[in-house]
């Protein structure tokens, strides 16, 4: 399972983000062939629309999944994640739904299902944009994945010396579950002083 997290504060979006946790096994996430199933959807990009339909908006903002390149994506991972070689290893996985505010992309949040949960491994937010609650309606769309393909667990990871991100979490309802030391070195790409990796965990109820 992976773990990456770009977290944000109540009233500002920090950029911490971590690399790929491990534990265990490869990641994998089918929404794609799970909703065309689901919901009759002829192509994954129909998805913005049925969105829009359930009220998934938040001041003009409309969550999607993101069906184009993720190449043009890769700024707004950079949010979240300051080792390049990491952002490279994982940035193709999963599906990640992408904020929009009609043509601009504003935010993004990059989920990974494996062994009955489904991971935050990236959550960004353009910086002139922070702020407006942006993330929380991003976390909430992943709840939302939860809900849909019958997962009880939602997961997402930061540095221990990211004090602001692990409140941000915690006032939403996760809890930490495990401290991974020594997890950021230089060999991924991070010079820190503090490595330890902080896990947590929601309960997503109605799954």
């Amino acid at each position: 399972m992976v773990c990456i997290v770009l977290i944000a504060a109540s009233t500002r979006i920090e950029a911490s983000t971590r690399t790929p946790t491990q534990l265990g096994g490869h990641a994998r996430l089918e929404l794609s062939e799970f909703l065309k199933r689901r919901f009759g959807l002829g192509r994954i990009g129909q998805l913005g629309k049925f969105n829009v339909e359930r009220g998934a908006q938040l001041a003009g903002i409309q969550i999607a999944v993101h069906e184009d390149s993720r190449l043009r994506l890769l700024p707004l991972f950079r949010l979240a994640d300051e080792s390049e070689s990491q952002i490279l290893s994982y940035f193709k996985m999963g599906n990640v739904f992408v904020a929009h505010d009609r043509d601009l992309i504003v935010g993004i949040t990059q989920l990974v299902e494996e062994d009955n949960a489904i991971e935050i491994v990236s959550l960004a937010v353009v910086p002139e944009r922070r702020g407006e609650g942006i993330a929380t309606g991003l976390i909430e769309e992943a709840e939302t994945v939860c809900r849909l393909r019958g997962v009880r667990r939602l997961i997402v990871c930061t540095g221990s010396w990211e004090t602001e991100n692990i409140i941000f979490y915690v006032k939403r309802g996760f809890r930490i579950f495990n401290v991974v030391p020594d997890f950021f070195t230089p060999e991924k790409g991070y010079d820190l002083a503090i490595r330890d990796q902080v896990q947590l965990e929601k309960a997503v109820t109605g799954a």
